[in-house]
């Protein structure tokens, strides 16, 4: 086996500083040449299938072929789930094998750096025609998925990550590569790859995308993908949901496989292919910026290669392509360091935007670091400080990012000095109010907001946010000012109250016989509030009814009436600005809950009409019509004989009560209000 190393694999990642890392264990795994050996298992057969016998030319002339591949590890890893690379060889379908110096390079190297690497042997055989060389490609890209297959099965006796599987190829196996990641749906399959031709030149279904080598129950398409001149059977094959996960390296100048698109090697009876200018041009029309590294004047294997082998050795282009791979390949299982940050002055609270990641480092910039998810890190001294995260997912890929923080001293109120805006210090208004306002010392403190309160003497206040004074009862109170930064600065001052009415602090609602019940149609029970206290300045009160599951009307002093059967609660609420209120609950039983079949022929009948409601009702009938609120409040009322109508403008939308008395019984339903 041929082994190329590189003295500057040992140089640090492009974008990964290997002092960044320091409290990692070891060199940046993927990145960095981790692991000083390596172990090869050969000749593994991951699939077996039909392949076209010597000479090729009769497409139903197959042989059963045992497909085998090596693959790389790296020896004594800690890690058992890893990143796999598969690398597919050259040859234009004709000629190639595992092996090849650079494909063998291509693994070495990066076995050496922790991933799973596997040089892969697919079929061969084409002739000279476009049918032929069509199904050429098409049973390299079932290959290629059968390997995958195969890869994911076995995943425990490889170490390999499943989520995590790529794929590259140079020449004819960029084809492979090319198409194992756009090629993806049955509909996209090639015609020449069904059944058809006539005699003598018919040729087999070569089956679906993942029917050919072996049967295991996986999806054999890689996650990413690396082109080295290679080219697609049609760009139209390449849609937006296919991503844009495939690095793209060309000559401009190939004539073997077209930099721009054409048949390969110039021969016209050989299917056009898309190259790798038309694919990154197809990228670009769907939104996607393509990964390229395009040479101006560079033919085909510019990496200085002869049919994948050394002619005589790897030139300055290798190590340029070697570590492109190695960005491409790192970005599609790097991990994404990110944090955000809250500061209370010297103690700062950082948050992972990736709290899942099992190794966190931080460095604070202060020469304090932490191991771990959210740490709240105080600073000695105010000051501006870069801080670093360290990131490192399951797999052992690494990431890190820095923020520079300012963080401040916090500096205290000493003095707070509350005053009236109008200079004024009594309220002689009823619940007249004053505007309050205050002075904090120094004007450079952290913090100079307060928070307002009052102490109350002998009389009563209440004051907002805003500092804004209400004067609820005569006497006297405080208007404190307290500082919020813990500082317990606080200043006050006193204000007068005089002239205020006094307010209803407390009612005790009763019956006036002692029942809270009425067991007749229709009957009535005389409520009485007593209001607290006795020299209240506004005594007057509001009835309402609140149902349960009954219902009745209260009028304006206290006469409760029974409209149907169940509980009720009688409210009385003071008429000032306290809203002190009572209530008694009264039981109601003995109610027509219905209408008998003589009645109810001559019973009205409503509908709603834009502002109105039209009651329907022969002219013998007569009856009264109330609108009333849920708790039982009166809204309208009208009594009638024959037809009428409610006038409801100005009413809210709502849901309302419909009540009907005639020939002493009463019918009462729901009401919607919409307009």
């Amino acid at each position: 086996m041929t082994t190329i190393r590189h003295s500057i694999l040992g140089l640090s990642f492009i974008f990964l500083s290997i002092a960044s890392f320091a409290q990692f264990t070891g060199p940046a795994r993927y990145s960095e040449a981790r692991f000083a050996e390596i172990s090869i298992d050969k000749n593994i057969v991951y699939a077996q299938a039909q392949a076209l016998a010597f000479p090729w030319m009769n497409q139903n002339n197959t042989i059963l072929q045992n497909l085998n591949i090596d693959i790389y590890r790296p020896t004594n890893d800690s890690i058992n789930k890893r990143p796999c690379l598969i690398f597919a060889h050259s040859g234009g379908f004709l000629t190639g094998s595992r092996g090849h110096d650079d494909m063998v390079a291509l693994c070495d190297s990066f076995a050496h750096l922790g991933y799973i690497c596997v040089d892969l042997e697919y079929r061969l055989g084409m002739s000279n025609d476009s049918m032929s060389s069509t199904r050429a490609v098409y049973r390299g890209l079932q290959d290629s998925r059968a390997a995958i297959r195969y890869l994911k099965e076995f995943h425990t006796d490889y170490g390999v990550d499943t989520t995590n599987i790529y794929i590259s190829g140079s020449s004819a196996g960029s084809f492979v590569a090319l198409q194992n990641l756009y090629l993806n749906k049955e509909e996209e399959r090639p015609l020449a790859t069904y059944a058809g031709g006539s005699a003598p030149n018919t040729h087999p279904d070569l089956g679906c995308l993942d029917c050919s080598g072996n049967t295991y129950v996986q999806n054999g398409r890689a996650k990413a993908a690396i082109g080295l001149w290679g080219a697609l059977s049609d760009t139209l094959i390449v849609e937006a949901e296919d991503g844009n996960a495939v690095l793209l390296v060309h000559g401009t100048d190939d004539d073997v496989v077209m930099f721009d698109k054409g048949p390969p090697w110039g021969y016209s009876f050989l299917p056009v292919a898309w190259g790798s200018k038309t694919i990154a041009q197809r990228l670009e029309s769907l939104g996607f910026s393509p990964k390229t590294y395009f040479v101006e004047g560079k033919g085909h294997e510019f990496y200085n290669t002869s049919n994948g082998m050394w002619s005589p050795a790897p030139n300055a282009y290798w190590d340029t392509i070697y570590y492109k791979a190695l960005n491409f390949f790192y970005e599609q299982h790097r991990p994404i360091a990110s944090f955000s940050y809250s500061s209370d002055y010297t103690n700062i609270q950082f948050t992972d935007a990736q709290p899942d990641y099992p190794d966190v480092l931080w460095d604070f910039g202060d020469g304090e670091t932490y191991s771990g998810h959210n740490p709240l890190h105080t600073y000695d001294t105010a000051g501006l400080y870069l801080v670093q995260m360290f990131v490192q997912n399951q797999i052992g890929s690494r990431d890190s990012t820095s923020q520079w923080i300012e963080v401040f001293d916090k500096i205290y109120l000493t003095s707070l000095e509350v005053y009236s805006v109008n200079g004024v210090y009594e309220i002689i208004e009823n619940q007249g109010t004053l505007q309050f306002s205050y002075r904090a010392e120094p004007e450079t403190a952290s913090d100079t907001t307060i928070i307002w309160s009052l102490r109350n003497i002998d009389g009563l206040a209440q004051i907002n946010a805003f500092g804004r004074l209400q004067a609820l009862q005569n006497g006297s109170i405080y208007v404190i000012a307290t500082a919020r930064d813990g500082s317990f600065v606080r200043d006050s001052v006193m204000v007068q109250i005089s002239d205020q009415h006094i307010l209803v602090d407390d009612i005790d609602v009763l019956s006036s016989t002692g029942s809270y019940s009425i067991d007749i149609p229709a009957g009535q029970l005389q409520m009485e509030a007593i209001v607290h206290p006795d020299n209240a300045t506004n005594q007057n009160i509001a009835w309402s009814i609140t149902s349960a599951d009954g219902m009745a009307e209260i009028s304006e002093n206290g006469l409760v009436t029974a409209l149907e059967n169940g509980l009720v609660y009688t409210v009385a609420t003071a008429k000032d600005a306290s809203g002190t209120k009572d209530s008694v609950a009264v039981l109601i039983s003995g109610q027509h809950t219905s209408i008998g079949e003589k009645d109810a022929a001559f019973w009205p009948e409503y509908r709603l009409q834009a502002d109105k409601v039209l009651l329907f009702a022969s002219e013998r009938t007569s009856y009264t019509a109330r609108i009333l609120s849920l708790n039982g409040i009166e809204c309208r009322t009208k009594s009638a004989e024959g037809n009428t109508t409610i006038e409801i403008d100005g009413l809210a939308k709502g849901i309302y009560l419909l009540q009907i008395s005639a020939q002493g019984i009463s019918k009462t339903q729901k009401l919607l209000i919409s307009k």
